[in-house]
């Protein structure tokens, strides 16, 4: 069995940041000529070696981070807390990255090349069949030849040259024991073209797996791995979950097929690109919100509550304009007793079959909202996007489900965080200081943002990760996946050598200076050291989330 690293918090007593130095590498594009898109697509020697001879012990990236072996003796009493296995979700990272070959079956592999977004807009991206095959792993977890399909995915992300990949087996298959083993036909393989560090998805689920995962609620899960299409080296992607209804994923009712009826579970997308779905191009079912008393009325820190976006998308089975229409209503009610007993102190409830309000019996802003909405997934949900500083929060790729059905929660709740590689400092635009979602004007967010029992339950959590050392670990967790995947990051960019130098309105200069991903990570590495702690002064005790003092 190959040796498993599970990162663990770690506490450095005399530890002090010091800028972290970082490390140049020559990337040579294997035919000496400049890369256009043509060169990129078709370079086909660039395998990463099976191990990695730099690679770090756990205790080898915190000695690098200032601390010696008697210095990292720590106080793990926390673990003796019977609240501390929610929080305990560690990413696993192996000596040696798995591997997974896409085989397709002419041998063809255009089918991840030739698409940008304006052919999904169009209906033209279509499966191929292909066989997939994953070793370099746990022998438990080594597929051979599975039949399944395969395309590309995303929006704008298709208008880059390494595209993200959706598979589809035949059968439902467990992949390298994510969720625990679950086994399902639908995983996605994401490319990271605009995260030079390709550690922003695995924070985001990170912190995805940690704080809605401490409450119950989903978030994928994930593994970084190497992909090989027709036996060319594709580069190092991250395998994730796909966003669906399922008992594994989103657990919320499924329709038996052509049902009409609306008590079922509905999964939702906040969707910037909503205006792109065509039903009649194997699309989406969208609809707009009209947000009471059109949500304008009041600012926030100079900023108006007025959402940006209108549109959702629904991503779950639904097969009637009925339930478009009904979910449609119920959206806009939800965001209408919010409103109203937020800003209006007017306390109104559903009527029986959620089709309209009627005045409730309750007596606070918290009761009220708490009867409509999940309040606990809110709150997960938005320190998730204010430690991230997500870009695109009130833009797109905020999901939140309903189960309407007999035995559902009957609740809007906030959950399955996606996107993620405008995060983390990369856009210019986004400071490490400062609050960022908050201020953002995300329909659901800015409501309640100066609520105090809102702030109040945000502390409660926040206090949660600080004493359970998720902090540090997600810290950790950089550090050691620049040590010990240092050789398949760099093959990975020998393979696409653009990225370096493409997207310069889509991150910060300095990241656009970067000629590794270890001087990426050493950056993104600093600015979360920054962010945790600017946050920790907000919600926390003040002291430094690594040195606690």
């Amino acid at each position: 069995m190959r040796k498993i690293k599970r990162i663990t918090a770690t506490l450095c007593a005399l530890f002090t940041l010091a800028t972290i130095s970082s490390c140049t590498f020559d990337f040579v594009n294997p035919d000496n000529s400049s890369s256009s898109k043509q060169e990129e697509s078709s370079i086909v020697d660039i395998t990463p070696p099976e191990n990695n001879p730099q690679n770090s012990s756990s205790s080898d990236v915190n000695a690098d981070m200032g601390g010696s072996e008697e210095e990292e003796v720590k106080d793990e009493s926390y673990k003796n807390d019977p609240d501390y296995a929610r929080y305990s979700y560690a990413p696993t990272i192996t000596e040696t990255m798995p591997r997974i070959q896409i085989n397709t079956s002419d041998g063809d592999s255009s089918f991840a090349t030739k698409y940008g977004m304006q052919d999904k807009i169009e209906g033209r991206v279509d499966y191929v069949d292909c066989t997939i095959s994953v070793d370099k792993c746990d022998e438990e977890y080594v597929i051979s030849e599975a039949a399944a399909e395969v395309k590309v995915r995303g929006n704008a992300t298709l208008n880059y040259i390494k595209k993200p990949l959706r598979l589809k087996f035949k059968k439902k298959t467990t992949m390298l024991g994510l969720n625990d083993d679950a086994k399902c036909k639908s995983w996605v393989l994401l490319a990271d073209w605009k995260d030079l560090s390709m550690l922003n998805n695995d924070l985001a689920f990170y912190f995805g797996k940690t704080i809605l995962g401490s409450d119950g609620y989903y978030s994928s899960d994930f593994r970084r791995v190497n992909v090989y299409i027709n036996g060319q080296y594709w580069g190092v992607y991250l395998l994730v979950e796909q966003q669906q209804v399922n008992e594994y994923r989103v657990d919320i009712a499924e329709p038996d097929d052509d049902y009409t009826g609306n008590d079922i579970g509905y999964l939702i997308e906040y969707d910037g690109y909503y205006t792109q779905e065509d039903i009649t191009k194997g699309g989406d079912y969208t609809f707009e919100m009209n947000y009471y008393n059109n949500a304008a009325l009041k600012t926030l820190n100079g900023h108006s509550t007025h959402p940006r976006i209108k549109g959702y998308t629904i991503k779950s089975d639904i097969y009637a304009q009925s339930q478009v229409d009904f979910i449609r209503s119920y959206m806009d009610n939800v965001y209408k007793i919010a409103y109203k007993a937020v800003y209006e102190h007017q306390y109104y409830t559903f009527n029986s079959d959620f089709t309209g309000i009627v005045k409730s019996n309750y007596k606070t802003v918290q009761e009220t909202v708490s009867a409509v909405i999940d309040v606990q997934s809110l709150v997960d949900s938005y320190m998730l996007q204010e430690i991230a500083c997500d870009y695109d929060v009130d833009w797109s790729s905020v999901y939140m489900d309903v189960d309407l059905s007999a035995n559902g929660k009957k609740k809007l709740t906030f959950e399955a965080p996606w996107d993620w590689d405008s995060s983390f400092g990369v856009r210019p635009d986004v400071n490490s200081s400062g609050m960022y979602a908050a201020n953002r004007s995300n329909p659901w967010f800015i409501l309640f943002i100066n609520e105090s029992w809102f702030q109040e339950m945000i502390r409660d959590k926040w206090q949660d990760l600080y004493k359970f050392h998720v902090l540090e670990t997600a810290l950790n967790m950089v550090k050691e996946c620049k040590e010990t995947y240092k050789a398949n990051y760099e093959a990975n960019y020998r393979r696409w050598p653009t990225c370096l130098n493409t997207l310069p309105g889509e991150r910060t200069d300095a990241l656009n200076a970067c000629k590794s991903q270890a001087e990426a990570a050493d950056i993104l590495y600093n600015w979360l050291y920054t962010r945790l702690n600017f946050l920790n002064k907000q919600w926390g005790d003040g002291t430094d989330v690594l040195t606690r003092k």
